[in-house]
């Protein structure tokens, strides 16, 4: 909370402060990911496009974080949801606010119907879909099957009569890829293998089928799935070994198997009758459904599928069903509850055979009333996610859920309302106000005791702190070197002891605010408690049995809503321990899991090994290269699984980490918790209970015609309280949000560099592969080229490593392969560095090619330099010109070098002449940009009278340290020129450029603030004389300049506060360059304010058109502060609309003049200025949030007042 206030008052200070080329001694940080937001934006349209969901996930957040009512954000970031959120749920909040705006894209109808379906809200998900169907294109309905979708949805409110009983044994996530090879066979018999190409129709290769077949142990008969000669629909076939060994021709199965929709993975085994497959049709409740269907021999028929029922059927795709002899026993897949990509792999245990499920009601029965929907659907959805809840060992009996318990409690508990007299119903009330008043007065006493035992720990830890010191003083006085150390021993001791008691008096403090709030909820609970009393007895007096009734659920709902109906200190260990626990869980699991995939990998490595025998003893060419592909794709397959091991070995010890850090914290709490419950306990009155029965009945019988409007005003009032808390809380979550998504989401980079072969096709030369990358691909290269160089250093390293272990070791042959992999290591760090190399070349070049441009433009009809400047300068180009063929001709050799030192040598030696090259192009540009600069400024100090002392003082200061940094460059130069090792040479020429080029951004500087203080002028007086009003659309885009153009200078301000902050002379200059171009943008807002009012504007230059294209929305992204340059407030120049904040109405532009004087607006206005920052310096101590943003809010209206005063006067 401090950190937020002071963050708030710092960010508030800036808005005030003027920009006069002076900077803020503070520093702040940002994060981006991409260069600008378009970027990002354009980024996440193509990923969405391409339904590439899960990479476009993280980017729709963090769009969505800054712009939370953009409807297209919303509708694709709830569409990504659906496939990159394990919990399907959290799109529709998103979707309901894109199916409320009339001009969102229909298709989020669409969507909707496919969040409910998913969450097995049926009848919303039917109604969404014939919404979406009425006003859909046909071919887009026929496409996504909406009328069969529909029927799904039918067909799962039929399906939920039936539940199987299912003992979850095993559940693991994978790719969905590989999740075949995570099924045990050795309990199945035969092999789960990808259907060769001998089995795939052409429509099968065209699409690319993937299926997968079970061939059972000497089978004679084989089932798979085929899109068949019309490639419509996926249907099963059989196919039958001939006596010679080969297989037949394939028969499709008849239509008691095969729909109109798709068929997939079916399993029969050898000597069995029964087929197991999976179907989108038949009577699926959604995506593929497992059915069981018994064929009969003597009539050479099929019986009707049978549906395996829910839970082992879901709302999405339940696929590869494999069971026991017995059936009772399985492994199936699922996409249930996991993102696109990836797969749940289930081993179950039945309690009886699939198909045999009891009908527990019909389909009326287990409809509400209420919501139309399922009853108990939260249930319904936690049993659908089929979470591990037995072992091997307890399988036959899995126990009940806390669900299932609480379901026929309440049930029974409120079928028996109705059969209460009326006494017990008025009693019932009053009892459900004592469980509540009893909850409310646990909680009001464990706040106060977890504040006594808060102070006291502090109190204690002081005391011990103290001890401690005072031994410490008397040390050195002690001769006994023995009593010395343990003297110092005990110190150390009570030093330890003070922590530890500072830490659990930290703790106590914040349980003690979370009780109070929670206290505070159950106060506001037990006031309506105690009303709904008052009126069930009134309900029940004048016969209205039904709206007693419902009063009296209501009530039971307040008085159990605790957490297992505990409140308090104990469900806030509870709490915790359950934290502690899923942290070790999750460090487990992953452990686990690295155990799972190590065994993969181990079974994916022999499978290639035997792959590879097969094809070797295999004399069929087909066979054989089929054999060989499967062997390959398992090798990447292989690579994959290694890379997320290693992954989770990571998170393991993150995980782990985490766990013993929070079993820490659990333990202090558990100390400190034992005691609050205790104190509290010895402190709880038994006289409560008979206190708070006597209160309920010392109320009136019948609510007043006061009491009711009275609870409801209270109640509207406590509403519009939270929605106010909301919508000034709001912003905080956003900003917390976007910095997350922020930090989470990675670079992409845009290129890749081309092969030999690619440039062979299309017979194009290096050069023109340079001369087309864009800035950001530039941008790419440089982060792909110091990737390189650190990926060559660890190689490199760990080559060393290997080498130096393997001088310790004494087997011969052992030794040998140490040394054969370093020399792998360092083959691979070469090969690196020589792509690093060529990399670097094209961004030299690139960097090369836009000096050459900027120079051409410069010196062509510069009205402010002299012929003899330009010839300088141009002699320094040729200079430039013949370092880089210099280079050229250094890369062409080191092409022909073999040894790889010495093409290292000629490399390394063309990148410091390219680098030399540029560093005199630099310094040609410098040298023009600072003549020009002068001339420009020499004219400005002509031409504006009007600037005060201060002003000109300000710009003069900035000319002064342009003129010495220029200076300090030419001096840096100079000495450069006498250093002879040329990497030394380069670094300090490097070093002489940013010097000049800081000069150059110090002087625009001076001249942007010549340009905000004329334009200042400018409005100021169009303010004071224009008698035309501002259109609504004119005023909307004020208000949006307004925020714009502050963004830029807060942006402008931090560059230069980093600017100074930073050791590095490149780096420093570069942010000074950075923060004159956010004030250039920032003098375009101000120069579209001046249109509005008639005000004439120069036209912006061709450069600064492409930054405010490229780098705006960018800009607009980063969180930074920045402020103007002049002493009259640049926000009242670009606010200088005519019209007040206390009247929208007003119809004249200028303000009606105000009947004080200029001396008491002046005094109002410092007064006003006086509270504010009183109530930001209160601010600092206030722990109520609420009561925090609301003088937050105060303050500001205050400050906002008091420039309305001071510009008034």
């Amino acid at each position: 909370m401090a950190n937020f206030v002071i963050s708030y008052r710092i960010k508030r200070l800036l808005g005030f402060i003027v920009l006069f080329g002076l900077t803020l001694g503070m520093p702040f940080s940002y994060a981006q990911d991409y260069d600008s937001e378009k970027d990002l934006q354009k980024n996440a349209a193509k990923l969405f496009e391409k339904e590439e969901f899960v990479k476009a996930y993280p980017l729709y957040s963090q769009l969505l974080s800054v712009y939370p009512e953009n409807i297209e954000y919303n509708y694709k970031l709830s569409v990504c949801m659906l496939y990159a959120n394990p919990d399907k749920e959290k799109a529709i909040p998103f979707l309901q606010r894109v199916t409320s705006n009339l001009s969102a894209d229909k298709k989020s109808n669409y969507y909707m119907g496919v969040a409910y379906h998913l969450n097995y809200q049926f009848n919303k998900a039917i109604s969404w879909y014939e919404k979406y169907l009425s006003s859909a294109p046909k071919k887009e309905a026929l496409a996504l099957n909406i009328k069969h979708k529909i029927q799904m949805c039918k067909n799962g409110l039929e399906l939920m009569t039936h539940k199987s009983e299912i003992s979850v044994l095993k559940k693991t996530e994978i790719k969905e890829t590989e999740y075949f090879r995570s099924y045990d066979m050795s309990i199945f018999g035969g092999k789960l293998l990808v259907k060769p190409d001998d089995f795939k129709s052409a429509a099968d290769k065209d699409k690319g089928e993937r299926s997968i077949i079970y061939l059972g142990k000497d089978a004679n008969m084989l089932f798979y799935s085929s899109y068949g000669t019309l490639g419509t629909n996926k249907d099963i076939y059989l196919v039958t070994k001939r006596d010679n060994g080969d297989w037949g021709e394939p028969k499709i199965l008849s239509t008691t198997i095969n729909t109109e929709y798709d068929e997939e993975y079916p399993v029969m085994y050898p000597n069995s009758n029964i087929l197991y497959f999976c179907s989108k049709g038949h009577n699926s409740m959604g995506g593929y459904d497992i059915f069981k269907s018994e064929y009969d021999s003597s009539s050479g028929s099929w019986s009707k599928p049978i549906n395996l029922d829910f839970a082992i059927n879901s709302a999405d795709d339940d696929i590869l069903y494999l069971t026991t002899p017995d059936e009772l026993t399985a492994y199936f897949s699922s996409k249930r509850s996991s993102i696109l990509g990836k797969i749940n792999v289930y081993k179950v245990k039945l309690k009886k055979r699939p198909g045999e499920a009891p009908v527990i009601a019909s389909a009326e029965d287990i409809i509400s009333d209420e919501t139309g929907e399922l009853e108990n659907i939260e249930e319904i959805q936690e049993i659908a996610q089929l979470n591990v809840n037995a072992s091997e060992e307890d399988f036959v009996e899995p126990p009940t859920t806390t669900s299932e318990t609480t379901e026929t409690s309440t049930t029974s508990e409120t079928a028996t309302f109705t059969d209460l007299s009326d006494e017990e119903l008025i009693d019932a009330g009053k009892k459900y106000v004592l469980e509540i008043k009893e909850d409310q007065s646990k909680l009001s006493n464990e706040a106060e005791v977890s504040f006594s035992v808060a102070s006291a720990k502090k109190e204690q830890s002081q005391e011990k702190l103290k001890e401690a010191e005072t031994i410490l003083a008397r040390v050195e006085n002690i001769t006994d070197p023995d009593q010395k150390q343990l003297a110092l021993q005990t110190a150390e001791n009570l030093k330890e002891e003070s922590a530890q008691l500072e830490r659990q008096s930290e703790i106590a403090f914040d349980m003690s605010k979370a009780l109070a709030y929670d206290a505070n909820i159950k106060q506001k609970e037990l006031v309506t408690a105690e009303n709904n009393a008052v009126r069930i007895e009134s309900a029940v007096k004048s016969d209205q049995v039904d709206e007693s009734i419902s009063l009296l659920i209501e009530q039971k709902v307040l008085a159990n809503s605790g957490s297992d109906s505990k409140v308090g200190v104990e469900e806030m260990t509870r709490k915790m321990k359950q934290d502690a626990n899923l942290k070790e869980s999750k460090a487990s699991e992953s452990y686990e899991k690295i155990q799972f995939m190590e065994n993969e990998i181990a079974e994916i490595n022999d499978e290639i090994i035997n792959l590879n025998e097969q094809a070797e003893s295999t004399k069929d060419p087909t066979i054989k290269e089929e054999i060989l592909r499967q062997a390959e794709e398992l090798g990447v397959e292989m690579k994959d699984t290694e890379q997320e091991l290693k992954q989770t070995y990571a998170d393991a010890k993150v995980f782990e980490k985490e766990a013993e850090e929070l079993k820490e914290e659990v333990a202090l709490f558990t100390a400190v918790s034992s005691e609050v419950m205790q104190t509290s306990s010895d402190q709880i009155s038994d006289a409560s209970e008979a206190v708070a029965m006597t209160e309920i009945k010392e109320q009136p019988a019948e609510p007043t015609a006061e009491t009711e409007p009275e609870s409801s005003e209270v109640a509207m009032n406590t509403t519009e309280s939270t929605e106010e808390n909301t919508e000034e809380t709001a912003p905080l979550v956003s900003i917390v949000s976007a910095e997350e998504n922020t930090a989470e989401t990675g670079l992409e980079a845009n290129g890749e560099n081309l092969s030999e072969e690619d440039l062979a096709k299309y017979d194009i030369n290096e050069e023109a592969i340079n001369e087309a990358l864009t800035n950001e691909e530039v941008k790419a290269e440089v982060q792909q080229v110091e990737k390189l160089h650190k990926e060559a250093e660890d190689y490199t390293a760990e080559a060393t490593s290997i080498r130096e272990k393997a001088e310790t070791i004494e087997d011969p042959e052992f030794r040998e392969n140490a040394i054969r992999e370093a020399e792998k290591l360092e083959t691979a760090a070469a090969d690196k560095e020589s792509e690093a190399a060529t990399g670097q070349s094209s961004i030299n070049y690139y960097n090369f090619q836009q000096n050459v441009n900027e120079f051409d433009e410069f010196a062509s009809n510069n009205q402010y330099l002299s012929e003899s400047d330009v010839a300088t300068a141009t002699l320094q180009k040729e200079k430039s010109n013949d370092l880089f063929e210099e280079s050229k001709s250094a890369r062409t050799k080191a092409k022909t070098l073999e040894d790889p030192e010495e093409k290292a040598v000629e490399l390394d030696r063309a990148r410091l002449l390219e680098q030399e090259a540029i560093i005199v192009q630099r310094e040609a540009l410098n040298q023009l940009a600072v003549k020009e600069n002068r001339v420009k400024l020499e004219e400005q100090k002509k031409m504006d009278s009007q600037m005060s002392d201060n002003d000109l003082a300000i710009i003069n200061k900035l000319q002064e340290e342009a003129e010495d940094l220029y200076e300090e460059s030419e001096q840096v130069r100079l000495e450069a020129s006498n250093i002879n090792d040329p990497a030394a040479k380069v670094a300090q020429l490097n070093k002489a450029t940013a010097l000049g080029k800081k000069a150059v951004q110090k002087q625009k500087n001076a001249l942007n603030n010549y340009e905000f203080q004329s334009n200042l002028t400018k409005l100021a007086e169009a303010a004071s004389t224009s008698s035309e009003q501002l259109s609504p659309t004119q005023k909307t885009r004020l208000e949006t300049l307004q925020e714009e153009f502050d963004d830029l200078l807060k942006q402008s301000v931090e560059a230069r506060v980093d600017a100074d902050d930073t050791a590095s002379v490149i780096a420093s200059a570069d942010l000074l360059e950075k923060a004159v171009d956010l004030e250039e943008l920032a003098i375009q807002k101000q120069f579209e304010v001046m249109g509005m009012y008639g005000i004439e504007t120069p036209e912006p230059s061709a450069d600064l058109a492409l930054k405010t294209t490229t780098d705006e929305s960018s800009l607009e992204a980063e969180e930074a502060t920045l402020t103007p340059s002049s002493p009259a407030s640049t926000d009242q120049a670009i606010n200088a609309t005519p019209e007040t904040e206390a009247s929208t109405e007003q119809t004249e532009m200028i303000e009606p003049e105000d009947p004080r004087s200029a001396e008491e607006l002046i005094s109002v206005s410092e007064a006003q200025k006086r509270e504010a920052n009183r109530l930001y310096d209160q601010i600092e101590v206030i722990e109520d949030p609420i009561l925090l943003m609301e003088t937050l809010d105060k303050a500001e209206k205050l400050e906002k007042q008091a420039e309305v005063n001071m510009a008034l006067a």
